[in-house]
């Protein structure tokens, strides 16, 4: 009896990513990063990804999706990912002080604690709150 459930399970499966899958191949890269966004708002990060993951593969050149999937990676821990992301968003145009806090701690995450000493700077016109995440990190990085 239990032999014939697992086939049901992935037959099952099988259909609910063709659904989503079916549903995503209509949508615009900017429709699916607002679907990111929002999977991403109920705390779905994985669902966020593969969203974000559609979108990228819709426009590639699109920064704010591969700016945010790099953030999304960051909050999974997969450091090489995330750094992978934000280094093509900067490349794409990204402002870099709007991707070195992630960077940081994508460099972090993979023990590559020099990149953090050597790329992370402070200028006398950043805000507070950026100079104390930058301390945080670099004294992270050194403790």
């Amino acid at each position: 009896m239990f032999k014939y459930l697992q086939p049901i399970k992935i037959a099952a499966s099988l259909l609910t990513v063709s659904l989503i899958a079916g549903c995503s191949a209509d949508l615009t890269d900017v429709e699916l990063l607002q679907r990111a966004k929002d999977f991403q708002d109920e705390g779905k990060v994985q669902s966020a990804i593969v969203e974000l993951k559609n979108a990228a593969s819709k426009n590639p050149q699109n920064i704010e999706v591969r700016w945010l999937l790099g953030k999304l990676y960051v909050e999974l821990r997969d450091g090489e990912s995330a750094e992978k992301e934000l280094q093509k968003a900067i490349e794409l145009g990204l402002d870099v002080a709007s991707a070195d806090i992630s960077l940081a701690k994508a460099w972090i995450l993979q023990g590559q604690y020099q990149k953090v000493l050597t790329n992370l700077q402070l200028s006398t016109s950043d805000a507070l709150n950026r100079k104390v995440l930058i301390y945080a990190l670099i004294a992270r990085t050194l403790g």
